[in-house]
């Protein structure tokens, strides 16, 4: 038993690591959400799009090694009792899904959830943004993990260096090397060595009074960091251990009839952390052009668990699962009660933490290190982007870097300029009060405007967005036009040449497009998949996909001469995914996630330049208003009254209007004369047909109960972008980057074509559609609007 409690103790130390880590090393987070002070910073970058990477900086992925504290699922896959992949573990995950994750819901993560390697449905895109290599049970000492038959670290770093010949294949030598060089590892072990191995040795005070444990421990890891470093890895986060002594199973096996924490246990962990703490600071000035930084965990954990009910817990000595003294893994199961309110509840089993439990860990995390540099959020995120060196003046040497992120920190040099100037008054005001506040007060203030800066939206208390999805032409289409027979397609080169891996995913664009940044805006993951995409996922499946489709529109004759997926057969494809659903997690369930997901739909672009424009009648219909009424009972009365998308459950639904059609460069071509002005009819027909559509879903949203129906303008949005180009950073919105960016759209802007330079000035990748940069610009300009008006209270 002492073996499976110090396991217990280990993963939960993990989870409190990754949180630290993830945050202090910078942006985008693999293996969970676990930050330290700049990691904190960085990862909200990435996860919320709050804080401000530096310049030129990028993370393309995240590795986590280590315990059960940061195991997503790899223990699922090996022959051992040290397993949570069944009820009611994950009880609280999307869907209610046991994943392996040895805790009710999610741990912490550039990606919202980091699978693990062993996972036999890894995809390439998985591959590139970072796995996860953890075993539940694991340590340091190879000891530990012989009686579990789990993962050994070193084990896991052979399971990496496959990985990276599996990556190199894939995208090359050079672009492997870049991930490398840039992604975040996360080490969180040491518990179960501490727990296990030390805990249950019958020369125990021994080896610790003499510090021969801990000195073994710490070249244990000091030869594993040194094998990652050999291997390319260069931002390198390692964690101490928790508070092993305080874990619900330690204090039962260890702390007397009282229950106390093992005194002999934390004062192993104190040694071993002070040892391990120094060792890195020593390899992070010996290891060339690394970042390697310690985060300690011990504290801020030990501080939840001393002063339990100031953080909102009123149980730390006892887990949820069971009777909480002795239950983990197979020993918390299905026929174990479980509390009523796990949020009350500091541990989920007898060692492993809450979902809330590590929420709280890392708000703790920012907090400290806010509070303790005393800076504004500038200075701190210049503190923070210390970690990543000379990169903050480089402007040369990171050409690989990824340019969606510079596009990011436009939006976010925006809030923190706001918080900058709060800061400034509040500090101001303080200077007058006679009363002092405590440090208390000052840290939960702190940790308050750090978590607002840790999404780019803060939605409401009580929000939750399990999903979304997506209907409608190209702008949102992520793929599914490559699984149909049609010419409309752009799953080849250029197209995708700044998406991740240079792969071309079906996405009319040169990287993202709107439907990702709206996902990974509101939290719910950084790409939304195609429906069609025969790879599909469970979780794909429960966190959102696209029905769209390139070409396509509200009117079915726009659909047929381009043998696309018409809006209607979308909707028949979303009937079927509720049944598939229904299948995977019941009707409750799928009840739930249909009722409080975020639907898009974008339509209308296609009929207003295509059926409209190429029709011998074009300028009667638009003057007689034909056209566009037409357009618009069709995409309301038929597409969500009628034809039940509201019926189906959907509540959420934001219909966006279509953009200036006669700006798009093939537009000017066309009709824009030898100046290539912006075509007047066309952006006439489209203003029009908006101002019916904002009037008809205004009348509709009051006919709905219980619904948010809204209508989102990016017509002026992207208008103001096309007329003021330099304020967005543009410098070209005329022609597109493919080409000659007069009329390539689709197989004509294929691997013949040359592109531009610097796709980043382009406002248009095509002759139609806009660059990754433009893209993520108007979601910035839009989504402090389209959550207002989504999410608020039903009347």
């Amino acid at each position: 038993m002492h073996r499976i409690h110090g396991i217990i103790r280990y993963l939960a130390y993990s989870s409190t690591t990754l949180l630290v880590t993830m945050q202090y090393l910078s942006s985008s987070l693999i293996c969970s959400k676990l930050p330290p002070f700049l990691s904190i910073i960085l990862l909200f970058m990435i996860k919320a799009r709050a804080v401000e990477l530096p310049p030129n900086v990028a993370v393309p992925a995240i590795f986590a090694f280590g315990d059960s504290i940061v195991d997503t699922g790899n223990n699922n896959y090996i022959k051992t009792l040290a397993k949570c992949n069944f009820p009611p573990y994950g009880k609280d995950f999307i869907g209610g899904i046991p994943t392996g994750r040895f805790s009710n819901g999610k741990e912490f993560s550039i990606k919202d959830y980091v699978p693990a390697y062993l996972d036999p449905n890894l995809k390439p895109q998985d591959l590139l943004t970072g796995v996860c290599f953890a075993s539940g049970s694991s340590g340091y000492d190879p000891f530990t993990c012989k009686t579990e038959f789990i993962i050994p670290i070193s084990q896991q770093l052979e399971y990496f260096k496959e990985y990276i010949e599996k990556v190199k294949q894939l995208v090359g030598k050079g672009k492997a090397q870049f991930i490398l060089d840039n992604s975040i590892f996360i080490v969180l072990s040491g518990n179960n060595d501490i727990g296990n191995t030390c805990g249950d040795n019958p020369f125990r005070n021994k080896l610790l009074d003499d510090d021969f444990f801990t000195d073994r421990l710490v070249n244990f890891a000091a030869s594993f960091i040194q094998e990652l470093y050999g291997l390319g890895a260069r931002r390198i986060s390692v964690f101490s251990v928790l508070p092993v002594g305080c874990l619900p199973s330690t204090r039962t096996t260890e702390g007397g009839i009282s229950r106390k924490c093992a005194a002999a246990d934390n004062h192993a962990a104190q040694l071993f952390n002070s040892k391990l703490s120094v060792k890195v600071d020593n390899f992070a000035s010996e290891l060339p052009n690394s970042k390697l930084v310690f985060i300690d965990i011990y504290k801020p954990f030990l501080e939840i668990i001393q002063n339990a009910h100031k953080y909102g817990f009123e149980q730390v000595e006892k887990g949820c699962c069971g009777t909480g003294l002795i239950e983990f893994a197979v020993l918390c199961n299905k026929f174990d009660p479980i509390c009523s309110d796990d949020s009350k509840y500091l541990f989920w089993d007898s060692a492993h933490p809450t979902e809330k439990g590590y929420q709280t860990l890392v708000s703790l995390i920012i907090d400290e290190y806010a509070r303790a540099v005393e800076l504004p959020p500038k200075n701190v995120a210049v503190r923070l982007s210390s970690l990543f060196g000379d990169s903050i003046v480089d402007t040369g040497n990171n050409n690989y870097i990824r340019r969606h992120w510079q596009s990011v920190t436009s939006h976010l040099r925006q809030r923190f300029h706001r918080w900058d100037s709060n800061w400034k008054m509040q500090n101001e005001a303080k200077k007058d009060s006679h009363t002092p506040k405590t440090i208390a007060q000052e840290t939960l203030e702190m940790g308050k405007k750090l978590r607002s800066l840790a999404r780019a939206v803060e939605l409401p208390p009580n929000v939750a967005v399990p999903a979304i999805f997506a209907f409608g032409d190209s702008i949102v289409d992520t793929g599914n036009n490559n699984y149909i027979k049609t010419l409309a397609k752009c799953n080849f080169p250029p197209y995708g040449k700044d998406f991740i891996g240079g792969i071309p995913t079906g996405r009319f664009s040169n990287g993202r497009v709107l439907t990702d940044f709206l996902a990974e805006e509101l939290s719910i993951k950084q790409y939304v998949p195609a429906y069609l995409d025969p790879n599909l996922g469970s979780q794909d499946l429960l966190t959102g996909v696209c029905f769209a489709s390139g070409s396509s529109g509200y009117d079915p004759i726009t659909c047929k001469t381009e043998n696309v997926i018409p809006i209607f057969q979308q909707l028949e494809y979303f009937k079927e995914y509720i049944e598939k659903v229904k299948q995977l997690v019941g009707e409750d369930r799928t009840q739930f996630i249909l009722a409080n997901s975020v639907f898009v739909i974008l339509a209308g672009n296609n009929d207003i330049l295509n059926t409209c424009v190429d029709n011998p009648f074009r300028k009667k219909l638009v003057n007689d208003d034909f056209f566009t009424d037409r357009l618009v009972c069709l995409a309301f009365r038929k597409f969500i009254y009628a034809t039940e998308l509201y019926g189906l459950g959907a509540r959420r639904i934001s219909v966006l209007s279509v953009l200036p059609a006669g700006c798009l460069p093939v537009a000017r071509t066309i009709e824009g004369g030898i100046l290539r002005t912006c075509a007047a009819v066309d952006d006439l027909g489209a203003q029009l047909f908006n101002s019916k559509l904002s009037a008809e879903i205004d009348y509709l949203a009051s006919k709905l109960p219980t619904s948010r129906l809204i209508y989102i303008d990016i017509y002026r949005p992207f208008l103001d972008m096309v007329q003021n180009a330099h304020k967005y950073g543009f410098e070209q919105v005329e022609k597109g980057c493919c080409g000659t960016g007069l009329i390539e759209v689709a197989v004509l802007c294929n691997k013949f074509d040359p592109v531009c330079l610097d796709d980043s000035k382009y406002l248009f990748w095509d002759s139609i559609h806009p660059t990754e940069k433009a893209h993520q610009t108007l979601v910035s300009l839009i989504i402090d609007e389209y959550v207002n008006l989504l999410f608020g209270t039903y009347e």
